[in-house]
């Protein structure tokens, strides 16, 4: 199968400033909330672009998934449990899951199982 074919996506994303929370993400909504939470602290005139999420899959918690959204940003902002960080230039194999929270890890295990082929 190709990677078109798997829904997975190649991007180069270049360095960025970002605001961020982690937590445990043991349901769906709970990202959503936590965008809201974010969207509603950090100043609107601040916000560089799309918020992002990123799961950990490999994590010290038993249930749910280590967890951090966040958004660009253009200048320094911390608050609370929100943090700020300059992330690395990053290449990524991106893909859109769209099915329930369960299927997660086999979605992600198809995409691993692709990049470790092509390496």
């Amino acid at each position: 199968m190709s990677m078109q074919d798997l829904g997975i996506e190649y991007k180069r994303i270049d360095p960025m400033l970002v605001a961020y929370m982690r937590f445990n993400l043991k349901e769906r909504a709970e990202a959503l909330e936590k965008f809201k939470e974010l969207a509603q602290v950090i100043p609107e005139e601040s916000i560089a672009g799309a918020p992002y999420l990123i799961l950990q899959y490999f994590s010290s918690y038993s249930e749910g998934f280590e967890a951090e959204v966040g958004f660009p940003i253009k200048q320094p902002f911390e608050y609370r449990e929100i943090k700020c960080k300059t992330t690395p230039a990053l290449e990524v194999l991106s893909m859109m899951h769209t099915g329930q929270t369960p299927s997660m890890k086999r979605a992600a295990s198809s995409r691993n199982c692709f990049a470790s082929k092509r390496l």
